[in-house]
């Protein structure tokens, strides 16, 4: 049987560590026999990746393993009322092409698989790319997925056009396709991302991880042992986790499939073991399967007989060596055995320790003895923190990537018992954070469903499970709901900054019981509403750069005992005595694995006491919080919105602010398709473009041009019309208006000059500055975005005033990290809005 890999790779939009990516995987797949095909750089265009697609589904022959990779950037298509979400991987030269669209649709993508499928079921498509840029806490860290999203009609036409010339768009699956194997950089709206590691060396955070468990495989492989996708994806997400938090690697398809095989992973939770001459086990089995030194094994015959209990000392990818048991009579052991898990000892948490003296070295004695954590070696790839001790000023500081997560405290014992404390809540908040749900005999079988959101003007605006950027004040709400007809019981807990763990359900501590088809709201009050529950920043931690914060759901068949969870800085996790006290024979495995999770004690793997197992599921909902609170957001609505996220638009901590940059923004040609909307030939045309400024207050510029007896098809004598003239800083702003004209209405400029010096506007900006807790350059920035909004807020109210309903034409925002995006707007040819089209330029001057 034959082996084909295409590796496509586009370094496009600021992204570096493409070529990177695809030379590790052609290394890989090359040492796995595959025959490698590759599209990279100006190549691997939108005809160019599409041409070597179709060559290998022409090559490929039955029985054959296939690979399809993609590293680069993403983009999705805003939604629309009657079009289907489309998202898109980013060639080069993209936006290019004569259409203005030079993607490669997910849809695309799926009818080319199914074409491939349908000849050899062998399929594995990897993508490290994105659909959602957003803000990442970690500076090192750059998104896969283009700021601006492009117009659902845009990817609409694209599809149609498609199926004219001949693409059969319904040959792909409905749902995901049963033959093949796709493995994701995160979920559908995460985001990924690209970093420069410990070696210098720029690469996809995902594809990084993939080689390197891959290369463990490789390892398990040489002694005979085989894990599945399922097997290596864990250990894949453990690692994209601790380097992104936020970003959830996955697999989709058939998880149990070995790696580019269709067979599949026979699930018997044994390990051959055998017999060392100096009386030690080897186990063949290594980090690859999740072996950590401290679990404890089983050693049992073909018979199923227990000879001993060993337990692991050393683990490298493939294999470990364990030792018997203290206290345990050492048997005359065979020379091979199988051996089964008992005991999972927990995964501890690299930490940094810097400094010189008596201190720092009480400090690395206390670390190493604490439960979750353990001190980072030469190599270790992501550490949980650093500590750093130093005799003067005689401080010991508590640091990640961002900065400090707490304020300096006195190199004292009490000092480094206090740190010691952050650091272990910080060790089990992230232990919480990768908390799997049920397999197997414990998987929960009864649908449900987990909706979270912020709550706006007393509505839900739903957020995604991932990625999403709130602000301290904002209130959240959370949806729980029994899909099916047996009860479920419910537990919601807030996974803090600062590695707190809140039970926030906690008036039902043995879980919020919920009949089928029944539902709750958290955040719901009776008498009032959906109010939300607000956010909050924690005391003592700088307010300079956001941090990561999750909502974590358990949902169980039965009522459990959850309370060992919650941990507070005044009341840490209960001790390892009292959880062992606590604990009933009649104890739940989830029970019992929570409890010692939180104590730091390992996970015994004892059979369930009761008839039946507890079978459960664990939700995880991941985002930032921000130092800063919630501005205004606008109420214009336009027909095309290409604006980044709101987080893109804050600047970073340890991204430096640029200066000035001059610039010209035109309006090039805009054509009216059709008067209908205007119900006239008198049109006006208002826009406004806001960049940042000293102050308060952002600087803009409001232009209105107006023409007569426009008729369908005409092209508005625009002459390049000039809208900005000037610097641009952090930001520049376009907001575009058409509507009917009237004679006796003021041009927008006219009206926002006596607007905008009014007392409502200037309190607005305010109450924006009075509610801040961030840094000053955080609440600078807040404070332009929300009054940026206002200003096109404002805008819109006195438009529709004076002109009656105005279209929201078009509404972005050029980013200063993106170069103000100058040139045309779009490449080539118009960008259609409904009823019109047009173009645009920025240019530097």
């Amino acid at each position: 049987m034959g082996r084909l890999a295409l590796l496509t790779g586009a370094e496009t939009e600021g992204l570096t560590g493409v070529g990177t990516d695809v030379a590790a995987m052609a290394d890989l797949l090359g040492r796995r026999g595959f025959e490698i095909r590759r599209r990279e750089g100006e190549a691997a265009t939108r005809e160019g990746i599409l041409e070597a697609y179709e060559g290998l589904i022409r090559d490929v022959r039955e029985g054959d393993a296939v690979v399809f990779y993609f590293s680069g950037h993403g983009v999705h298509a805003t939604a629309e009322a009657g079009l289907a979400d489309v998202q898109f991987i980013v060639p080069w030269g993209y936006g290019t092409v004569g259409d203005g669209f030079g993607g490669i649709t997910d849809v695309e993508l799926s009818v080319l698989q199914a074409r491939l499928t349908s000849v050899t079921p062998n399929v594995t498509a990897i993508i490290d790319s994105c659909h959602a840029a957003r803000m990442s806490r970690d500076p090192r860290l750059r998104p896969r997925a283009l700021a601006h999203p492009i117009p659902a009609e845009v990817v609409a036409e694209h599809l149609r056009r498609l199926s004219a010339e001949g693409w059969d768009l319904g040959q792909r699956h409905a749902e995901a396709n049963p033959f093949a194997v796709r493995l994701a950089a995160c979920r559908r709206w995460q985001t990924a991302f690209e970093y420069t590691n410990a070696q210098g060396v720029t690469t996809g955070v995902f594809t990084e991880s993939l080689c390197l468990a891959l290369r463990e495989a490789e390892e398990a492989e040489a002694v005979g042992t085989r894990a599945s996708w399922k097997t290596i994806m864990k250990r894949v997400e453990e690692r994209v986790l601790a380097l992104a938090p936020g970003q959830r690697a996955h697999v989709e398809g058939n998880p149990w499939r070995l790696p580019f095989d269709l067979a599949e992973e026979t699930h018997e939770d044994l390990l051959d073991a055998e017999r060392l001459p100096d009386g030690r086990i080897r186990l063949l089995g290594g980090h690859l399967l999740g072996v950590e030194p401290g679990d404890g094994y089983a050693l049992i015959t073909d018979q199923d007989s227990v000879l001993t209990d060993v337990t692991v000392s050393t683990v490298t990818g493939a294999t470990s060596v364990a030792a018997v048991t203290s206290g345990s009579p050492p048997p005359a052991l065979p020379q091979r055995m199988r051996a089964r898990l008992i005991r999972r000892e927990l995964p501890r948490y690299a930490v940094s320790v810097h400094g010189p003296g008596p201190v720092a070295d009480d400090m690395r004695a206390a670390l190493d003895a604490a439960p979750h954590v353990r001190l980072a070696t030469a190599g270790t790839a992501a550490v949980l923190c650093t500590v750093e001790v130093s005799r003067e000023p005689g401080e010991i500081r508590l640091r990640d990537e961002v900065g400090e997560l707490v304020r300096p405290r006195p190199a004292s014992p009490e000092g480094v018992a206090a740190t010691v404390g952050n650091v272990s809540r910080l060790a089990r908040s992230a232990t919480l954070r990768t908390l799997p749900g049920g397999t197997g005999d414990s998987e929960l079988i009864v649908p449900y469903t987990v909706e979270w959101g912020r709550v706006s003007d007393g509505a839900p605006e739903r957020l995604p499970d991932g990625g999403a950027v709130c602000h301290t004040g904002e209130p959240i709400y959370v949806l729980l709901r029994n899909d099916g007809d047996r009860p479920l019981y419910f537990w919601l807990f807030d996974l803090g900054i600062t590695g707190g763990v809140t039970h926030i359900t906690n008036a039902d501590p043995y879980g919020l019981v919920l009949a089928g088809g029944g539902e709750y709201v958290v955040g719901h009050l009776p008498d009032v509403g959906l109010a939300g529950l607000p956010l909050s920043w924690a005391e003592g931690v700088p307010a300079d750069a956001p941090r990561p914060e999750s909502l974590l759901v358990v949902v169980a068949d039965r009522e459990q005992d959850l309370a060992a969870l919650e941990q507070t800085a005044a009341r840490g996790a209960r001790s390892q005595a009292t959880v062992r006290a606590s604990l009933r024979p009649t104890s739940s495995v989830l029970e019992s694995m929570l409890h010692r999770t939180m104590a730091g004690m390992g996970r015994e793997l004892p059979a369930e006491q009761h008839a039946r197992p507890v079978r459960y599921a664990v939700e995880h909902l991941d985002f930032l919080l921000h130092p800063a609170p919630a501005v205004s957001r606008e109420t214009a609505s336009f027909l095309v919105d290409q604006r980044p996220d709101r987080s893109l638009r804050i600047p970073h901590k340890g991204r430096a602010r640029g200066g000035p940059v001059p610039v010209a923004l035109r309006l090039g040609e805009l054509v009216v398709h059709r008067n209908r909307a205007l119900r006239g030939g008198d049109v006006r045309i208002d826009a406004l473009v806001l960049t940042g400024a000293d102050g308060e207050l952002p600087a803009y510029r409001a232009e209105t041009v107006r023409f007569s007896g426009i008729r369908d098809g005409d092209r508005l004598p625009l002459d390049d019309l000039l809208l900005y003239h000037g610097p641009a800083v952090d930001y520049l702003d376009l907001a575009l208006w058409v509507s009917r004209d009237r004679q006796d209405s003021l041009h927008l400029s006219d009206m926002l000059s006596e607007r905008l010096g009014s007392m409502d506007f200037k309190q607005a900006v305010v109450d924006v500055a009075g509610l801040a807790v961030a840094a000053p350059q955080i609440l600078a920035a807040v404070t332009a975005l929300g009054a940026t909004a206002t200003i096109v807020n404002i805008a819109y109210q006195l438009l529709s005033a004076a002109v009656g309903d105005s279209i929201g034409l078009y509404r972005t925002s050029l980013l200063q990290a993106e170069g103000f995006c100058l040139g045309h707007h779009p490449s080539t040819g118009l960008m259609r809005a409904q009823d019109f089209s047009f173009r645009y330029e920025v240019l530097k001057v």
